[in-house]
């Protein structure tokens, strides 16, 4: 018999789709390892982590949680990856984010790239316009992305 019962159920995962309603999803295939809730830049049918700043050219998106489809908790070199580039996702911030705020993305180490963060961190990470936290935390964050 159940004698407890959660009223507040988890949030979500990282790389989760938040909310229903209208969302943008691309499918490309990883070229190299890809992880759910970062930043990829598209370029043509395949998805990787920025080591540069995105161009208007390979804009990309969030990579979507399928734990179907992962190996280890990420997605392997050549594998399908949904790539959210309109909606809301649940991710993690490399550093506490506050509501409202500007997400940028980590194109040069230390870190993984395509994590997401709040700040430049002098000049390892830049500013994707249309990626913005709507929630507080480092964990487990609310990201908006707008048609990217």
């Amino acid at each position: 018999m159940q004698t407890a019962y959660n009223v507040d159920p988890a949030r979500g995962v990282v790389g989760g789709i938040a909310e229903s309603g209208g969302k943008t999803i691309r499918a490309r295939v990883a070229n190299g390892v890809v992880r759910p809730g970062q930043y990829v830049i598209l370029a043509g049918d395949e998805c990787n982590h920025p080591v540069a700043a995105p161009t208007a050219q390979n804009r990309g998106g969030i990579v979507v949680r399928n734990p179907y489809k992962q190996n280890n908790g990420v997605y392997a070199d050549g594998e399908v990856v949904d790539v959210l580039v309109e909606g809301n996702i649940w991710v993690a911030s490399e550093i506490a984010a506050s509501v409202d705020t500007a997400a940028f993305v980590r194109i040069t180490a230390p870190g993984e790239l395509g994590a997401l963060r709040p700040d430049a961190d002098t000049a390892k990470a830049v500013a994707i316009p249309g990626l913005t936290f709507r929630s507080a935390g480092t964990a487990l964050v609310l990201l908006e992305v707008a048609h990217l």
